[in-house]
């Protein structure tokens, strides 16, 4: 009886759950509504009047907001940072023949662009592939470093903004056009609006036209989308007092590859559009 009286004194008591379970649960809800608090909070917040920056300025078209755009020159700051050093590294032309086994600037843009130039190469051709490189090579540094940007904490990605997504989709939208008059001609890239027979050119031309304007909108929502997806995603997990130190990692890590993944989506329809737009009709 002794020992059975000792082995009940030992297991755990449900009273004793039932007085941390409200605690616990208290906390947990606690760190979700703060979790709103991340969402929104940038280091610029800390800057005194930028909260009404926008206000003072007038700035209310499309959602607008002076946040995004200094995010995005902050991009832009750490991007020519970062070329500068790898053109540093590519003046001697010995040490940009062989690279580097360090991990550098130099290597990073090296395998973007690389990659970029392979795709083209294999959907349009080596003349757009070295024609068309500046522009998608651009497009995918402006897209990835913008979405990286939000995984550094206290600031967010410029991406989540319809400005900053609908600007880089009208670039590619005008530059896919520009490439098929020169390849083509006007008049010919003309007739592709209008189908292969007259009577029904009017439906097919108000059909590519739909068509084509309906890429700026896909690429610029669609990007922007995911972003505001992945950031509030992080966001309600730094919330979480009682995980914040354990899910940020995992967190973290699903960011980067949506990063990665969405600059990759956005990099691919550039090229395909491109591929279209300079294609002859036997191709």
């Amino acid at each position: 009886m002794t020992t059975r009286a000792a082995r009940a004194e030992k297991r755990p008591s449900f009273s004793f759950l039932l007085k941390v379970a409200p605690a616990a649960l208290a906390t947990l809800l606690t760190g979700c509504s703060n979790a709103s608090q991340y969402e929104h909070f940038t280091w610029l917040n800390r800057i005194p009047g930028f909260n009404r920056l926008d206000h003072h300025l007038g700035v209310t078209f499309w959602g607008s907001s002076v946040r995004h755009v200094v995010l995005s020159l902050i991009m832009t700051a750490i991007v020519v940072l970062l070329a500068q050093r790898a053109f540093r590294n590519l003046r001697d032309a010995q040490q940009a023949l062989v690279p580097s086994d360090k991990p550098n600037a130099a290597n990073f843009f090296e395998i973007i662009l690389d990659a970029a130039y392979g795709t083209l190469k294999d959907a349009a051709g080596e003349k757009y592939a070295r024609r068309c490189l500046p522009l998608v090579g651009t497009v995918t540094i402006y897209v990835f470093f913008s979405n990286i940007l939000g995984l550094i904490p206290g600031l967010s990605p410029p991406t989540d903004n319809l400005n900053a997504t609908i600007a880089p989709a009208i670039v590619v939208f005008f530059g896919t056009h520009y490439y098929g008059v020169k390849e083509h001609g006007a008049f010919k890239y003309a007739k592709h609006f209008l189908g292969p027979v007259w009577y029904i050119a009017p439906l097919y031309l108000a059909i590519e036209i739909v068509s084509h304007l309906f890429r700026v909108v896909s690429l610029s929502f669609r990007l922007m989308g995911n972003m505001i997806g992945d950031h509030k995603v992080i966001s309600a997990f730094l919330g979480l007092t009682l995980f914040s130190y354990i899910f940020p990692v995992p967190m973290y890590i699903m960011g980067l590859i949506v990063c990665t993944m969405q600059t990759l989506v956005f990099t691919l329809l550039t090229i395909v559009y491109i591929q279209l737009a300079v294609a002859h009709q036997e191709q």
